[in-house]
């Protein structure tokens, strides 16, 4: 079925730091997937009240038989963004890519660091609030808020959540990729002959932290989109995240050290989530639920 709506046909609501870099770079190369320039629309987390004409904008160049899609990990750290999104299609498809969080908070808070204003280590697993673009983003990793989002999310989507572990998609991206496209309903596009696993957006990778901040200044994301067309945009933001990842391959890349405090710490806020996210997958790795 063909349509003319600039809705999205499905959202990829997170977690952040859990391969939505990866995904937005690939999935936008599939002819019967559009995805807008803008990486992050982020538009029902701290975007939503610029409004629905200014969300459906950003699809308005979708061809008539693609599928379009919304990839956001800043979804799922937003509590209200799941409610925002219910509301606006409560039959729309969600893909959700979750990471242990005992690995994934060392990797959220090194980006968050490098690109925000953020407390030291510890305070920021205590809870805190960052500006992005104007807007405040709160963060809260308080009472099982990563397993209760999780349920929340199967519980009103039940039968159109496609949910993966992200360990299994270090070790098979492709076959990922190829459950994504069978989930959206698109061609398989993806395989052996057309696929590299390019790793993007790694942990370790060198970053341009003025830049990365200059991002998300108000404004400024919407004036690149005003004055560079979408293939170049997109061309450049690819090249940019290959090359700051090319040796991590080759070289060993040095770890941001952390407290045996502070990784008590960890253990102490996440062994919930930790057991909720292992019985999940207990019996498969990736599923429709």
């Amino acid at each position: 079925m063909v349509s003319d709506s600039p809705m999205p046909d499905a959202i990829m609501a997170g977690m952040s730091r859990a391969g939505t870099t990866f995904m937005y770079h690939y999935l936008q190369k599939h002819p019967d997937i559009f995805i807008p320039t803008r990486k992050e629309v982020c538009f029902f987390a701290h975007h939503f009240g610029r409004g629905l004409e200014w969300y459906h904008d950003f699809y308005k160049e979708k061809k008539r038989e693609q599928k379009t899609l919304d990839i956001c990990g800043v979804y799922f750290s937003t509590p209200e963004s799941l409610e925002r999104i219910y509301q606006y299609n409560p039959d729309i498809k969600i893909v959700l890519s979750i990471r242990n969080p005992f690995e994934w908070i060392y990797s959220y808070y090194e980006q968050y660091s490098g690109t925000f204003d953020v407390p030291p280590f510890k305070e920021f697993l205590q809870g805190c609030s960052v500006e992005r673009e104007g807007e405040t983003q709160h963060i809260d990793f308080s009472n099982q808020i990563i397993s209760k989002t999780i349920g929340n999310y199967l519980k009103l989507f039940k039968g159109n959540v496609l949910i993966y572990d992200f360990s299994y998609f270090e070790e098979d991206p492709l076959a990922v990729l190829n459950k994504i496209e069978t989930f959206l309903g698109v061609s398989n596009y993806f395989n052996e002959t057309n696929f590299q696993n390019h790793k993007i957006n790694a942990r370790g990778r060198k970053r341009v932290s003025w830049f990365a901040k200059l991002l998300h200044v108000k404004g400024v994301v919407d004036l690149i989109l005003k004055l560079f067309p979408r293939r170049l945009i997109l061309a450049i933001r690819e090249k940019l995240e290959q090359n700051a990842v090319k040796n991590l391959n080759v070289k060993q890349v040095k770890a941001k050290e952390y407290s045996s405090e502070e990784k008590a710490l960890v253990q102490e806020i996440f062994q919930a989530d930790h057991d909720y996210i292992r019985q999940l997958f207990e019996d498969a790795r990736i599923f429709v639920v």
